[in-house]
This record gives structure tokens, sequence and C-alpha cells, in this order.
């Protein structure tokens, strides 16, 4: 039986994040990063995020595996202003899970748990 992945995404407060106090115009300049965090005892070897809706999945964004402990801040948007994104994660045992339609502006921590058997 596969293992269930959870995911979670985190509103951080404004003062945690740099891109929050950057002017809108400058920040869509810059793009748009997340915070990528891996707890699911497995490690992630590809992650892909695209356009919300569009049905069809980007390249892979690591450049190397994220383990299980590890975190990674990834560009998710080279300057659009586009904030709904997919995400599609896939892990070392096979699992994928899939999250359609994430705020990427208003959560830039994203997390990967195992769902728990109680």
């Amino acid at each position: 039986m596969p293992i269930e992945f959870a995911l979670s995404q985190n509103v951080v407060a404004p003062l945690s994040s740099p891109l929050r106090d950057i002017p809108t115009k400058a920040k869509e300049e810059k793009g748009i990063s997340i915070l990528f965090i891996n707890r699911t005892g497995s490690t992630l070897t590809s992650l892909q995020v695209s356009p919300a809706k569009t049905r069809r999945w980007n390249f892979n964004l690591l450049d190397k595996d994220l383990l299980d402990g590890q975190e990674r801040s990834i560009k998710v948007s080279e300057g659009r202003s586009e904030c709904r994104r997919d995400i599609r994660a896939t892990f070392s045992n096979g699992s994928t899970v899939e999250d359609f339609d994430v705020d990427v502006c208003k959560n830039d921590i994203y997390t990967f748990t195992v769902v728990g058997l109680w």
C-alpha cells in the first residue's frame, strides 16, 4: 500500500518574507519563490509547478533531490502576476501528490507531510 502524503500551505507574517516588502511591480519583475519543506520520511525527486488549470505539467524544478527534513526556496513564477498554481510532487517510493489552484502570492511556504494513521 503506497504511503499517503498530505500537503499544507502556510501563510507567513509579512516580515518573514522579503518578497512581501517589495512593491508589486518589483515583485512581478523578480518572480515568486516558495519555500518547499519535505517532512514525509521519503525523498522528493520531482517538483512540477504550472499555472493553474493549464492541464499540463512544466519541467522538474529540482536541481537535486529534496531529502526528508530538508527545505529549499524555489522560484515558481518568472515575473508573471499569475498567483494561482498547480503543484505536483513525486517521491522516491513512487508516490505522487498533486495540489491544485494554490495561491502562491499568499502562501510562500509549502510543506509536504505524511498523513497520520491515527
